[in-house]
């Protein structure tokens, strides 16, 4: 075997964590490091530091604006002496180069100071470049806190992953910055779980469907995040890279490498994208923050204990079971198989009841005989194919109403109700009704289909101008809809069998009355 594939493989076989001597080395990064530490651990709920977005260096003051104040009014509060502050600082950075020093008050004094100590000079060009890059972050000390708490349950596990992988066990760090270990939290942006994945990359790496979502799992998330950072590795070369393309994205940080090269320093001081923006350029600083805090928890917050580590025992099922099997036979109660599963949605514990082949079932330590027989005895669960409507049945489409479906097919929304055991007016697309005829009308569900106009002539009907049919577009309300065609939201509502405003969605045809 020729010398030069030889030391090829040797090299592709190596872990991705041993290819670089100092894995997150912090030179360059010990300004931004020293913020985000006294963001972490120094500053708490309804502290601010009025600061400069890119030099880190720069914090001008910091301000209080009360802890444990909720509601708009507090909200408002809040919003408005922060403004004012950032106001504030601004006027007295101009003022320092406008006034002579002799006419400076001690708060001015105070900024130029901290300005100076960062070595910048008091020109007017200087200051009015500063000024513009006013911002101010909060304080989450106690909640980083609660987070170096929980972390207890699943750093050990979590650092044998990434051993597993052959990835250094400090990225098992990382949650400190994504979620503080909260395997229940949610962004605003659909991000889930103690490691946030957005449901599209999370359907990459693990299970993410009606019945599991693995987001929600600390252990299973933990494992698709190994593989994901590893997959960032490769692509980007190192690890301030890859790491921050676990924020950013891999696409954004390879078009800022090809840019700009790979080193961080120089992307986070070149590199301009409307999406790398402060959270983008702080991200690797905050993770070794969270490294150091990490390590040395009694340095930063004194006494603290730990959650005690977790066992995660599980077993992969190789096909559908029903769970009132599963915990008859096992003798695991049916909230602690919830409470170890967080990653098997609600519709399964109360809907479906049959747990999906292919999920990792989780269980108390000590039980993994009494529910490996569970599931041996367990009959396994032929789901339901979808079947074909039959004479007498509709299959619900999005954007149906009982009101709607009950004028295609000459019945009553009464009848509908009857029939097919609904309490309220709520029907789900995919659903099968049964449709009966009522004594005043006697054309057939067959008719009624006939007569109905074809999807995509529905379309063209909704998109025209016809005082008869709207389609429900992104952003459109009742009120909004009424007051377009000069009706009221009460008459729409009983028109369109709507029991609560709020419950139209894009798509959804609507009637409008005469």
């Amino acid at each position: 075997m020729p010398v030069l594939l030889i030391l090829l493989l040797v090299a592709v076989s190596q872990p991705v964590s041993a290819q670089s001597p100092e894995l997150f080395s912090t030179e360059g990064y010990r300004d931004r490091m020293k913020f985000w530490t006294d963001v972490f651990t120094r500053y708490g709920e309804g502290e601010y530091q009025i600061h400069d977005k890119n030099d880190l260096r720069l914090v001008y003051r910091m301000v209080r604006t009360g802890s444990g104040q909720m509601g708009r009014t507090a909200t408002r509060r809040r919003r408005q002496k922060l403004r004012n502050a950032r106001a504030e600082v601004r006027r007295l950075l101009l003022d320092l180069a406008r006034l002579e020093p002799s006419r400076w008050s001690g708060k001015h004094r105070e900024i130029a100071e901290v300005v100076r100590g960062a070595g910048y000079s008091l020109s007017s060009k200087t200051v009015k470049r500063l000024s513009g890059n006013i911002r101010h972050q909060r304080g989450i000390r106690e909640r980083f806190r609660a987070g170096v708490i929980r972390s207890g349950r699943y750093l050990k596990r979590m650092k044998e992953i990434f051993r597993r992988e052959g990835l250094p066990e400090e990225l098992a760090y990382l949650p400190h910055v994504e979620s503080s270990f909260n395997d229940r939290a949610y962004s605003h942006a659909g991000a889930a779980g103690v490691w946030q994945f957005m449901r599209s990359t999370g359907r990459i790496y693990m299970k993410v469907n009606r019945s599991v979502d693995e987001r929600l799992h600390p252990i299973r998330a933990t494992e698709a995040a190994a593989r994901l950072l590893r997959d960032n590795y490769r692509r980007l070369g190192n690890w301030p890279l890859a790491v921050t393309a676990y924020n950013q994205g891999a696409n954004g940080m390879a078009r800022a490498k090809r840019r700009h090269g790979p080193d961080l320093r120089v992307v986070i001081k070149r590199y301009r994208s409307r999406t790398f923006g402060f959270a983008g350029q702080n991200f690797y600083a905050e993770f070794l923050a969270a490294i150091e805090i990490g390590r040395n928890p009694e340095k930063y917050f004194g006494s603290i204990q730990l959650d005690e580590p977790r066992s995660f025992p599980s077993v992969r099922l190789q096909a559908n079971r029903r769970v009132g099997h599963v915990v008859a036979h096992s003798g695991v109660k049916m909230d602690t198989l919830r409470r170890h599963n967080p990653h098997i949605r609600r519709r399964v514990w109360r809907s479906s009841g049959v747990l999906p082949s292919g999920v990792a079932l989780y269980f108390p330590p000590g039980k993994r005989e009494q529910v490996t027989a569970a599931l041996k005895k367990a009959p396994r669960v032929q789901l339901a194919k979808r079947r074909e409507v039959g004479p007498g049945e509709y299959r619900v489409r999005r954007g149906d109403t009982l009101s709607g479906i009950a004028r295609r097919f000459g019945t009553s929304v009464a009848a509908l109700r009857r029939d097919n055991s609904i309490r309220g007016t709520r029907i789900i697309a995919g659903e099968i009704l049964t449709v009966s005829k009522t004594k005043t009308k006697s054309r057939t569900v067959a008719q009624a289909k006939s007569r109905t106009p074809p999807r995509a002539q529905r379309r063209t009907l909704a998109k025209t101008n016809s005082p008869d049919v709207y389609r429900v577009r992104r952003g459109d309300s009742l009120w909004v809809i009424a007051r377009k065609f000069g009706v009221s939201p009460r008459q729409l509502q009983r028109a369109n069998g709507i029991r609560h405003r709020d419950r139209i969605h894009p798509g959804q045809t609507l009637r409008i009355p005469k």
